[in-house]
């Protein structure tokens, strides 16, 4: 019967009665395991052992059949896309690196970071390449990118970063991921809106840990007035705005400093 197996695609089903003549104790029967050559995890196969004929069951009547995956692992970034502010001063980024299953061999991937609109050695420290080392039984590595801060209004900026070699395993999705570097000294972006009631309205906003910003409010534009003064504590906040229909149109946008 299936366990995680699947009949006819992992193994060829079979059910039959064994026959034991006189005097023998012991029989047989056979089970065609499919080869194949994806990467996947062991599977099950239940076996069961039913109505006897001049016997009784025994005790160990059901049985599991566990189909060792031969394939190698995948390795992957965990994300094809992370996020970190430049501040505080030296912030470490930690790059994770992830195999789809547990290796039962030591396990080497090479990593590569260069390119993107960031700068080495002025927004970020690197060594450029390295290896990650995956002993048997583990699946997650990192690792680390040093961000520089600066005072410069400079827009986010990005890291390109790259799987390139692999012994003990093959290369996964995604192989290629981008660290975004929040611009501590721009205002948050406004990622996603949404109006859950008639007279409320919920915004998402992203930037660098501990600003402090205004939220600015206009409705007859170009006028803007600061509305609110907020602190982005964590680096991703949400903020609720209600009003009436009547209020007619509103138009939101961020400002740093704040007043």
């Amino acid at each position: 019967t299936n366990g995680t197996a699947t009949a006819g695609l992992d193994y060829a089903p079979v059910g039959s009665v064994l026959f034991f003549p006189a005097g023998i104790t012991n029989a047989s029967f056979a089970i065609a395991i499919t080869n194949d050559t994806l990467d996947e995890l062991s599977e099950t196969i239940g076996l069961v052992l039913f109505n006897p004929t001049n016997a009784t069951l025994g005790a160990l009547r059901e049985a599991t059949l566990t189909i060792v995956d031969d394939d190698p692992p995948t390795a992957r970034f965990s994300s094809a896309s992370f996020t970190a502010s430049e501040t505080p001063a030296n912030t470490v980024v930690n790059i994770s690196v992830v195999l789809s299953k547990p290796p039962a061999q030591t396990v080497f991937v090479d990593w590569s970071v260069g390119g993107g609109s960031a700068s080495p050695g002025a927004d970020y420290f690197s060594t450029g390449t390295g290896t990650l080392t995956f002993g048997p039984g583990q699946t997650n590595k990192t690792f680390q990118l040093t961000l520089f801060t600066d005072t410069q209004t400079e827009g986010d900026e990005t890291v390109e970063m790259r799987l390139i070699d692999f012994s003990g395993a093959t290369r996964g999705t995604p192989d290629h991921a981008v660290l975004t570097i929040l611009d501590d000294d721009s205002p948050p972006r406004i990622l996603e809106t949404t109006r859950p009631a008639n007279d409320t309205f919920t915004m998402t906003l992203s930037g660098a840990v501990g600003q402090r910003f205004a939220l600015e409010l206009s409705t007859n534009l170009p006028l803007w007035r600061v509305y609110r003064v907020l602190t982005n504590h964590t680096g991703v906040l949400q903020f609720t705005d209600t009003f009436t229909p009547a209020a007619g149109v509103r138009f939101y946008r961020t400002a740093y400093p704040a007043p």
